[in-house]
């Protein structure tokens, strides 16, 4: 990976951790997209930063981790709103 493309690769997905804490879910995905070629260039060329992926790595598993809880919580949030649906059913066919 040239130094450049690397430099641009650990720019963008810093960027990406703060679209994920803003719930910028398709400015994240477009970053994703801008990035990924870079990294998969990076393993064409002879010598590869060591340090450089070990820090994608763990920003990558911050958003990856990031992605999980915001999963679960989406879910959380489904299940409540059916709880809520199946509760206002539940009394409108008691009132009926």
């Amino acid at each position: 990976m040239t130094a450049n493309h690397l430099a641009r690769a650990l720019e963008l997905t810093e960027q990406m951790l703060q679209q994920l804490e803003a719930g910028e879910w398709e400015e994240l995905e477009a970053l994703d997209r801008q990035r990924l070629p870079m990294i998969q260039s990076g393993f064409d060329q002879p010598e590869v930063d060591v340090e450089a992926v070990a820090r994608l790595k763990e920003l990558n598993d911050r958003i990856v981790a990031g992605l999980s809880r915001q999963r679960q919580q989406t879910r959380d949030q489904q299940l409540r709103m059916q709880q809520g649906q199946r509760a206002a059913r539940q009394y409108q066919l008691n009132e009926g």
